[in-house]
């Protein structure tokens, strides 16, 4: 998976435990991988996708 997404074994070992999360670009990505769309991918994890939010919001913030 980590060829096919173009990232190291250490970053999904660090997604696994999530200690970090993928891009949005890496998620959809992830969300062609495996056939299902981005939103079953974000809905099925809770901690995902309230990061996506603090993050987006923090992009806003900085950009202001």
């Amino acid at each position: 998976m980590a060829n096919k997404l173009n990232v190291s074994r250490q970053s999904i070992s660090k997604w696994e435990s999530e200690e970090e999360y993928p891009s949005i670009e890496t998620l959809i990505d992830l969300s062609y991988a495996f056939e299902i769309s981005l939103d079953e991918l974000l809905k099925s994890d809770q901690d995902l996708t309230e990061k996506i939010i603090i993050d987006s919001k923090k992009t806003l913030i900085s950009k202001a």
